[in-house]
C-alpha cells in the first residue's frame, strides 16, 4: 500500500509540475492581447456592425443602435463630435473603453475609440478592406500618410471601393494614433464618394 501511495504521489507531483509548466508557457500566449489591442478589435467590430454592414445608411444605423441599446450622447458632446454638422452621436455600451458611433452628412458613418492600439486597428482595417474584394468591385488606395494633429501624429489609411468603371462608390478611411495625448486614437469612417 505504501509503495502504491508513493508511486501515486510521484505521479501527482509529475502531473502538477507538468501542468505548472504548461501554465507558465501558455499564459503569455493568452496574455498577449493587451487592453489597447482589445479596444482596437472592438472598434473594428463596431465599425463592421454599424457603418459597413448598413453601407453608411444613417437611418438604418440609427435604428440598429437604438435596438442594441447604444446611448445617445448629450447635446454638448454631440456638437463637439459633429463639429457643426447635423447628425447623431451614440455611445457604445461596453466594459473596455470609450467608443462612439457618429452619423453625419449624407450617409457618413464613423466609429471612434478614445484609446485603441493603432497597429491592431490598421491591420484589421486592411484585412477588412481586402476581404470586400469581389469580381466587379474595384479597390483603389486613396491615402496612406502620417501627419501632425491634436496631441500627436496620426496615420491616415484610405481606400475607394466601387463597381468596376464607376466614378462613385465608398471611401473607407482609418485615422489612428498611438500618442497618449491624441484627442481620439481611432476614427474609422465609411462614406459615399464621387471621384473628381
Amino acid at each position: 500500500m505504501i509503495k502504491n501511495l508513493n508511486s501515486w504521489l510521484i505521479n501527482m507531483r509529475f502531473l502538477i509540475g507538468f501542468f505548472s509548466l504548461l501554465l507558465v508557457v501558455a499564459v503569455p500566449a493568452f496574455a498577449q492581447t493587451t487592453q489597447a489591442e482589445q479596444q482596437g478589435n472592438f472598434v473594428l467590430r463596431v465599425y463592421m456592425d454599424t457603418c459597413v454592414k448598413h453601407l453608411g445608411n444613417t437611418d438604418k444605423i440609427s435604428r440598429y443602435v437604438k435596438e442594441n441599446k447604444y446611448v445617445r450622447a448629450d447635446e454638448q458632446f454631440s456638437k463637439a463630435a459633429l463639429r457643426g454638422q447635423k447628425g447623431e452621436v451614440w455611445g457604445v455600451p461596453n466594459s473596455i473603453g470609450q467608443f462612439i458611433v457618429v452619423l453625419s452628412g449624407e450617409n457618413h458613418c464613423s466609429a471612434w475609440a478614445r484609446t485603441a492600439d493603432a497597429k491592431t486597428v490598421n491591420t484589421g482595417f486592411e484585412r477588412l478592406v481586402k476581404g470586400t474584394a469581389r469580381p466587379g468591385i474595384t479597390i483603389s488606395s486613396l491615402v496612406d500618410k502620417v501627419s501632425d494633429g491634436v496631441g500627436g501624429k496620426y496615420r491616415q489609411l484610405g481606400y475607394f471601393l466601387s463597381k468596376e468603371g464607376a466614378s462613385h462608390g465608398w471611401t473607407m478611411l482609418s485615422t489612428t494614433s498611438d500618442a497618449p495625448a491624441a484627442e481620439v486614437q481611432t476614427r474609422l469612417t465609411f462614406a459615399p464618394t464621387t471621384l473628381p
